[in-house]
């Protein structure tokens, strides 16, 4: 019994294998696949309708709870007028419900827009979202308003006018983030 324990241990202990690893959806100069839904307050989104035929900055964050998330949200305020005049928009999109997202405008003056992917539609779609556990995953399944709860994984994507991307960083350790000066480089 002790040795089946260890060896339960050990396996949880293991690291994923290559293949077992979550994959980003797609790679620079690649075209963006088609993106469409319906958030939570019920209005289209596309990749038109975001970008306004200007270079879209995509920040997929897991929400504003997330320490790491509201901190790099936080870090492109002070880029809001250099994004502006590069001719770009910045789109951060979460599984939050709107009154969820509210609190990051409240708490920070929020100037992009923040989109709301309700039950990871978009990110499940992409295949870049993954399921929850514990405490996180009750706490999660209230406010998603499922039984189902998933997080994307972060994920920063600079596309052009043209929808192919630019810049892509994504990690499953969702506490590495790029830094916004590298990536406001690829506008």
């Amino acid at each position: 019994m002790k040795s089946v324990l260890l060896l339960a241990f050990a396996f949880l202990l293991t690291p994923l294998a290559e293949d077992q690893k979550p994959k980003p959806p797609f790679a620079v100069g690649d075209v963006l696949p088609a993106m469409e839904w319906v958030d939570a307050a019920g209005s289209h989104h596309s990749f038109e309708s975001l970008s306004g035929g200007k270079t879209l900055v995509l920040v997929f964050y897991r929400g504003e709870w997330c320490p790491y998330c509201s901190r790099y949200l936080s870090a492109w305020i002070d880029l809001a007028t250099l994004i502006d005049e590069k001719d770009a928009v910045l789109v951060a999109i979460s599984p939050e419900f709107p009154e969820k997202q509210k609190a990051l405008i409240d708490k920070t003056e929020w100037p992009f827009m923040l989109v709301s992917d309700p039950n990871s539609v978009l990110a499940r779609a992409w295949g870049i979202s993954r399921p929850v556990s514990g405490k996180l995953r009750e706490q999660l399944a209230t406010d998603q308003e499922t039984d189902d709860p998933e997080l994307p994984v972060p994920m920063t994507v600079v596309v052009g006018p043209d929808r192919v991307v630019r810049y892509l960083h994504f990690d499953p350790d969702y506490k590495n983030r790029p830094d916004p000066l590298e990536v406001v480089k690829w506008l």
